[in-house]
């Protein structure tokens, strides 16, 4: 149900008074970052376009077309996604094209484009990630975004309007979706997935508002073993340390990583792979950190992620500065943008640990 989606209330509300009103535009851009329910809005509005229901709002979620659209089997609902490790859309995604081995003919988004609907009401055709059709690709679309169908509704997404070209932009209509607050996933997460309370609370806090991030990481095997590892050596790191320590401890900060998200490698290649993994281990280790601020800050209302490791926490909260901590956060951050950015891993952990262990007060004052 759109009105149902986790902390997207003000898109939610816009598109069902769309809907209720006949006022849908035939072309929709949602807009807003990764994960965080673009895409089900889409299939959301499909069924509500499509649903057979008589009676109540709509989609109704039970009636045949509302099952074949969440099971993504409806005929007269497309939907198109960059592959490859370019991450594109192409061409032949979208038209048929003879020839092309890996994208066939009756495959093609707009393939029966004027033909009118086998089933339902409405056509409905999705492309995602919009912003990664390349200049000819996003041409090839524009005609039939200027004078679609009658029977047609197109849904883009994309991170923003201008991530597209200006001619395609223009039109269609934009609608906004935002990050998720923290609070809301994770009461989702305990509500519908029986997450316990301290690994929803580090998840929300952990996947930075992304929820559909968080939902993917509750089936993610050896999540919790990776995260316990990785806050036992932030521990480690955070106590008073010899410098001749860095090297073993970046060493570890990158075996730990990669095994936290084996995935990611065989997506995007393995050393993009690494990068992205040790990325998502610092992200950890800033919510050790964040934790340690926050109990020097306020110890007594501190607003602690990892619930679960709150002892060994207060211990490590004496031993800094709440400026120290501030300062350590901000350097994890920012190896955490050069990692992202293609830096050698290697180099970028230990400049890390060299200056995490050199901000440790005792460590310092040895």
């Amino acid at each position: 149900m759109l009105a149902s989606l986790i902390g997207q209330e003000k898109p939610s509300a816009l598109l069902v008074h769309m809907l209720d009103h006949g006022g849908l535009p035939p072309t929709l851009i949602l807009c807003g970052p990764d994960h965080i329910g673009k895409t089900t809005a889409a299939f959301e509005i499909a069924a509500a376009l499509n649903c057979d229901s008589s009676q109540g709002p709509k989609p109704c979620g039970a009636c045949a077309s509302c099952r074949l659209i969440r099971e993504r089997h409806h005929p007269d609902v497309r939907f198109a996604s960059p592959v490859g490790p370019s991450r594109m859309l192409r061409t032949p995604q979208i038209w048929p094209r003879d020839g092309v081995k890996e994208f066939p003919p009756d495959a093609a988004l707009l393939r029966d484009l004027h033909f009118g609907p086998a089933q339902g009401r409405v056509r409905v055709f999705i492309i995602e990630h919009a912003e990664t059709m390349n200049e000819d690709t996003a041409n090839s679309v524009l005609k039939v975004l200027e004078e679609p169908p009658t029977y047609a509704q197109f849904i883009l997404t994309a991170p923003e309007p201008y991530a597209l070209l200006p001619t395609i932009a223009s039109r269609c209509h934009a609608v906004p979706f935002h990050l998720v607050p923290a609070i809301a996933i994770e009461q989702h997460l305990m509500a519908q997935y029986g997450i316990q309370d301290h690994m929803a609370r580090f998840l929300a806090t952990y996947v930075q508002g992304k929820i559909g991030l968080a939902i993917d990481l509750t089936k993610e095997e050896g999540l919790m073993d990776a995260r316990k590892a990785l806050l036992d050596l932030a521990d480690r790191i955070s106590a008073p340390n010899p410098p001749v320590y860095c090297l073993g401890l970046a060493e570890e900060l990158r075996q730990l990583s990669s095994a936290l998200l084996p995935s990611r490698k065989s997506e995007h290649g393995a050393e993009t792979g690494q990068r992205s993994a040790i990325a998502s281990g610092l992200d950890i280790v800033s919510t050790w950190y964040g934790d340690l601020l926050s109990l020097c800050v306020r110890p007594d209302k501190a607003e602690i992620v990892n619930t679960d490791r709150l002892k060994e926490l207060r211990v490590r909260a004496g031993d800094y500065t709440a400026n120290t901590l501030v300062q350590c956060i901000a350097i994890i951050q920012a190896i955490k943008v050069t990692c992202e950015r293609n830096a050698n891993a290697q180099i970028a952990t230990e400049m890390l640990m060299a200056e995490l262990v050199a901000r440790n007060v005792k460590a310092s004052a040895t």
